[in-house]
This record gives structure tokens, C-alpha cells and sequence, in this order.
């Protein structure tokens, strides 16, 4: 197997500062300025604010019918008001959405970035999205999706990039033996969008876990191996935005408790760093979020409809939001619309 290419980028490694900055104490009410959307099992989508995410308001999507609204993920975060919804048993179906405008969605074109001609009956394919994000140099909405074509004798794959303004997709040109690591399992929780890169958790097969940086401007891969050891599963890994950090969340069985690492340079395994442990919180249990300001959602047992905010300087739960009984919380998207210009 050939090594995953490491392309290069801009960055620095994690200073004292930076860290410092991660675990320093800021005011939770700064959360009133924004929204928090949060998905429940039954597949409705609310839109909660306040001081306590006390004010709930269920969102009408409004959305074509020819997308699924019943089995659908948000992919990544939302990005200047924009929200990408992909269907999870066929990610072929993508739509990017703003909330804040009635009936304002762009379906994405379902054709391929690849004419396979005569040979295409012989196939069938299959599409993985990951990652939603925008490319300020070109002011451009971009989603980075792998495709595969499964046939009786052989598979064929490519990656492809969809651009919002020429509303179009467009086959990445990785040259011969360079393979991109790629999700083994749903993306939910498993990538993030930060400063024009596409950053998720990937394998290639089921060797060496890595984290993939892609970047929307250049369409360049970095890769770094992630810090995690022999044996783990992308089931107890988390990769969030922390405080302007790309950071992974390791949930541990023996004993019960969580580690956080942040990358400090793209594309170097020798960057991460790794911050603490902390023991598990009593009734939560799984991070589904990450705040802008050192918090991170847990969500309890479920369909009790509870999310704990834990601050990562006290390494206590500072409060407790309820959803709702027989609510089982999947998602936490933090939403600001163009027109709200309140800092994180």
C-alpha cells in the first residue's frame, strides 16, 4: 500500500498560549447570542437559544420531497447561516440549507464527476460525503464526497468536490497509488470544518487510522496519523473544533473516562497534543459537540433528553439542558445567521 499523501500547509504547532487559551475560563452567557440546532431521533430539527437553551423552536424545513427528511445527518457545522443535510442510507442525496430564509435550499445535482459510458449498468455505486466547508478565496460553498463503483470484477473510486456557484461536481486528479484515507462508518462526529479545511477521521481498509485535512482552495490532501492506539474504533473517537484547535475526544472503557488531544500543525503526526484526562461524567456519557469557549456536550442515557455542558477548565458540568423526556439527542449544530455578527 502506498503512503497516504502529506501534502503541505500553513500552520505552527500547539504554543503554551494556544493551550492555555483552550482550558482558560470564559463566561457561558456569551451562549445567548447564538443557536443551538439539535436533532432528535424522530428526525425534527429545533432551534434552541437563552442563556439555558431555554427558548425552543421547531424548524419547517420545507424541503423537496424527493429528499428523505425522515433518516438525514447534518454534515459538519453550519457555515455563515448554511447547513448541508445529506441522507445516511444514500449520500448521494445532499442539500445545503439556510434556516433563516424560507424555501432558500440548493439540491445538489445527483450526476457524477465520471461517465463510466456503456460500463455504468455493470456497477453499482455507492457515495461517502465527507466534509462541508467554504472556500473564502473563491467565496465558493464546497462539499467533498467519495465515489465507488462496485462491479463483478473489479471497484472503481475517485473523489469529487461539489461547487456551489457553477452548482457542479468535479473529479479530483490524485495521482497513481496515493490513496486517501476515508471513513470506514457514517461521518457523524467523525469530521469537522475549520478555516477552509475538510478535516475527518479515515482509514485506508482497516490498517492505520489518520486524520485527513482537505483543503477547498488547492483541493491539496494532508495526512497525519491520528494518536490513538492499536485497537481503537472510530465508535469512542470524537473530532470537534476547540477554541480554533481541530481536537479528537477518546472515550476509554477501563477505566471509564475521556483524553482530548489538539493538532497543533496540519498534516504532522508529531503535533498533536494531548491535554488530560478526565474521568466520565455520572449519566453522560457520550460528546456529541464541542463549544467555541472550552465546553463540550455530553448527552445521557437515552431518551431522557438531557445534554450536559462540561467546562474544560473546572472539569465540571456548569449546567444541564433539557430537551425534552423520550428524546434521544444526536446532533448539536451551533447556528449564527449572516446577520448576527456577535463573536463565539
Amino acid at each position: 500500500m502506498a503512503n497516504p499523501p502529506t501534502g503541505k500547509s500553513n500552520g505552527t504547532f500547539v504554543t503554551n498560549d494556544i493551550a492555555f487559551s483552550v482550558l482558560s475560563k470564559l463566561p457561558l452567557k456569551s451562549i445567548k447570542r447564538f443557536s443551538s440546532a439539535c436533532k432528535s431521533w424522530s428526525q425534527e430539527l429545533y432551534l434552541r437559544s437563552g442563556d439555558n437553551f431555554q427558548d425552543e423552536k421547531e424548524l419547517d424545513m420545507n424541503l423537496p420531497s424527493a429528499f428523505d427528511a425522515r433518516h438525514f445527518h447534518i454534515l459538519g457545522s453550519a457555515i455563515q447561516g448554511v447547513l448541508c443535510l445529506y441522507i445516511v442510507g444514500n449520500q448521494k442525496n445532499i442539500i445545503l440549507w439556510n434556516p433563516d430564509v424560507s424555501g432558500q435550499y440548493r439540491v445538489l445535482p445527483t450526476d457524477y464527476a465520471e461517465d463510466l459510458g456503456s460500463r455504468d449498468e455493470d456497477f453499482v455505486p455507492n457515495f461517502q460525503v465527507h466534509g462541508f466547508g467554504y472556500d473564502a478565496a473563491n467565496h465558493d460553498f464546497k462539499v467533498i464526497q467519495l465515489v465507488k463503483y462496485f462491479g463483478y470484477h473489479e471497484t472503481i473510486s475517485f473523489w469529487q468536490v461539489y461547487c456551489l456557484r457553477s452548482n457542479t461536481w468535479t473529479k479530483l486528479n490524485i495521482p497513481s497509488g496515493n490513496q486517501i484515507p476515508f471513513h470506514q462508518y457514517y461521518p457523524n462526529g467523525l469530521e469537522v470544518y475549520l478555516d477552509g479545511f475538510c478535516h475527518w477521521l479515515g482509514r485506508v481498509a482497516y490498517g492505520q487510522l489518520y486524520l485527513v485535512s482537505f483543503n477547498l482552495t488547492n483541493y491539496k490532501f494532508s495526512v497525519a496519523a491520528a494518536p490513538v492506539d492499536v485497537g481503537v474504533t472510530e465508535q469512542s473517537l470524537k473530532l470537534v473544533v476547540l477554541n480554533g484547535s481541530v481536537a479528537m475526544i477518546n472515550q476509554h472503557a477501563d477505566p471509564m473516562s475521556f483524553s482530548i488531544s489538539i493538532l497543533g500543525k496540519i498534516g504532522v503526526k508529531e503535533s498533536w497534543t494531548k491535554l488530560f484526562n478526565v474521568a466520565s461524567l455520572p449519566s453522560f456519557k457520550d460528546p456529541i459537540s464541542a463549544g467555541k469557549k472550552g465546553v463540550i456536550f455530553f448527552k445521557g442515557d437515552e431518551n431522557n433528553g438531557r445534554v450536559a455542558c462540561f467546562d474544560l477548565t473546572t472539569r465540571m458540568i456548569e449546567k444541564e439542558i433539557d430537551f425534552g423526556a423520550k428524546k434521544n439527542i444526536q446532533q448539536i449544530v451551533f447556528y449564527k445567521n449572516r446577520k448576527n455578527t456577535g463573536r463565539h
